[in-house]
């Protein structure tokens, strides 16, 4: 890329005048200027991607831990639920058989009923009939009546209700739970496939260097670097001075001071080594971070943006599935819970008759046994009341006994009914209710990641797409500036005119000692002296520097 140098303390005659010298000073400050302007584009790129970074570094690695453990937990409820629902619906069944027994059981007393019902309009009749009439008898006959009729009616609504109860618990057996649970079910598979995209997320290195903080330590890196090389950049200015220094040298080569034009060349040889070494440096710095930046930042042959956007697309895609999923049962759970209350309402109407069945069993048998006292008063003639009267009492005690039994059939199931119900909901409704309720956050938190997730990734790809568009390019009009100033610098046949040692010779070179900003500068000037025999220059102090030409 370089020509071969010769000794600087050998310097060439020039091979440009100042007018090339001034187009190659220019042009190379425009070239450091623009490639300082390059990277410090880079380095505000860098920075855009701290909040979104931070974001990740901060909160990416707790939600996918979330996720995974919200995947893990939804296959886990969908198990347990599963189990819940199929025991729930087996309990509910079997309620239901025993609200059908108990139905039965009130079927038989209200048969119980008619027939007393039969009986007591038979001993009415005959109470009637008496003469003279009996006004005890015929209250106790009206009133046994009136007595039975109310039976009957309530005992109706008891029938009724127990057949609403059963229908319900038959509907909430059959459909209700069946559904919700073959529902639940269907939802396993979608879990599934979110417990994989996360396993497969969260083992795809590109997507686990993006989600941790090897990617925010490597931009802190990169900026550092940045930075280093904007400073190294100065050397172009450095350069620019020294060419600048070796015109104005070269303007004072006249025929009287041609030696000067060694001491020229011997700047320009000390500016083009020094621009040479820097541009080394910084372009295997820039090539070096722009590998390592590929590399991290998963943007390099073995990925690109769009598999990264994919990746994040498939994993927020699974979570609202999921989230979706449980959202969708809570309809049926809805219904399910309404049918459960339904059936706890019914429950309790029956209670409120039941406990009006237990009173008239009492005045049933009451009413039996007052009319055999009453019948014993009339003597011969109640014979046959007498043993109607019996027989009224008899039916009165067993629908008594009977009843109590219903009765007491009725708060077994009435505290089997409440505590299903109660499983039904503080178990599955709130198994659902909560996963829904976690998969809503997740969801929301997932997304809040994913989103920064996105701009990391699109920002990383830019910033990687430019880097690789723009560094190459900045390298290489750096090096063709070091390969133009090789060129003014290398070696020639022939010899340079020897200094004429004078006191007008060395107030020239006092004067040039003088403008020197840069001790390489000096220090070539010295070893010009020592070369030729010159008198070194006085240990003054160097003049005033130049005023710089800021690039940045």
């Amino acid at each position: 890329m370089t020509a071969p140098l010769f000794h600087p303390l050998r310097p060439a005659p020039p091979r440009s005048d100042g007018a090339a010298l001034d187009l190659l000073r220019a042009e190379l400050e425009r070239v450091f200027l623009a490639a300082g302007e390059t990277l410090m584009s880079m380095e505000a790129r860098c920075s855009e991607l701290r909040a979104p970074l931070g974001e990740l570094v901060e909160h990416a690695p707790v939600v996918i831990e979330a996720v995974d453990l919200y995947a893990r937990q939804l296959a886990q409820s969908v198990h347990g639920l599963d189990d819940v629902l199929g025991r729930s619906n087996v309990d509910i069944d079997g309620l239901r058989q025993r609200v059908d027994a108990l139905n039965g059981s009130v079927a038989i007393v209200v048969r119980t009923i008619k027939m007393m019902q039969f009986v007591a309009t038979n001993a009415r009749i005959q109470v009637f009939s008496l003469r003279p009439r009996h006004a005890r008898l015929e209250s106790f006959a009206d009133n046994a009546r009136a007595l039975l009729d109310r039976c009957c009616v309530i005992l109706a609504e008891v029938q009724k209700i127990s057949d609403e109860v059963s229908a319900q618990l038959r509907v909430l057996a059959r459909r209700r739970l069946p559904d919700l649970r073959a529902e639940v079910a269907g939802l396993r598979p979608g879990f599934e496939a979110l417990g994989g995209a996360v396993a497969v997320f969260r083992d795809d290195r590109r997507n686990e260097t993006a989600f941790g903080r090897p990617l925010a330590a490597h931009l802190d890196r990169l900026q550092q670097e940045f930075d280093d090389v904007i400073v190294r950049l100065q050397t172009g200015d450095r350069a620019s001075q020294r060419i600048d220094h070796a015109g104005q040298i070269l303007a004072r080569a006249d025929a009287e001071a041609a030696a000067l034009v060694g001491l020229a060349d011997a700047q320009l040889a000390g500016a083009f080594m020094d621009l040479r070494d820097e541009t080394a440096t910084i372009t295997a710095t820039l090539a070096d971070s722009v590998h390592q930046f590929e590399e991290i930042a998963g943007t390099g042959s073995g990925a690109s943006v769009n598999e990264r956007l994919h990746a994040f697309a498939l994993l927020v895609a699974e979570v609202e599935r999921a989230r979706d999923a449980v959202h969708a049962i809570r309809g049926r759970r809805e219904v399910m819970l309404d049918t459960a209350g339904a059936v706890l309402e019914r429950m309790a109407d029956l209670r409120r008759v039941l406990g009006d069945v237990s009173s008239l069993a009492e005045d049933l048998r009451l009413v039996g046994t007052n009319a055999v006292l009453a019948c014993a008063e009339l003597g011969d003639e109640g014979e046959a009341l007498k043993e109607i009267a019996s027989q009224l009492r008899l039916l009165a005690s067993d629908s008594a006994a009977q009843l109590r039994q219903v009765r007491d059939a009725l708060a077994a199931n009435d505290a089997r009914t409440s505590d299903l119900i109660g499983d039904i909901q503080d178990g599955a409704a709130r198994t659902i209710a909560e996963v829904e309720g976690a998969g809503e956050g997740l969801a929301r938190d997932l997304d809040r990641v994913c989103q920064a997730g996105k701009v990391v990734t699109e920002r990383t790809g830019a910033l990687a797409a430019s880097l690789r568009a723009t560094v190459p390019g900045t390298c290489e009009a750096m090096q063709a500036q070091v390969a133009r100033l090789a060129g003014l610098v290398g070696p020639t046949d022939a010899d340079p005119a020897p200094p004429v040692a004078g006191p007008e010779f060395d107030a020239i070179l006092d004067a040039i000692w003088a403008g020197y900003s840069m001790d390489a500068e000096r220090d070539i000037h010295r070893a010009f002296c020592l070369a030729h025999g010159l008198d070194l220059p006085p240990d003054v102090s160097a003049g005033p520097a130049e005023e710089l030409d800021i690039f940045f």
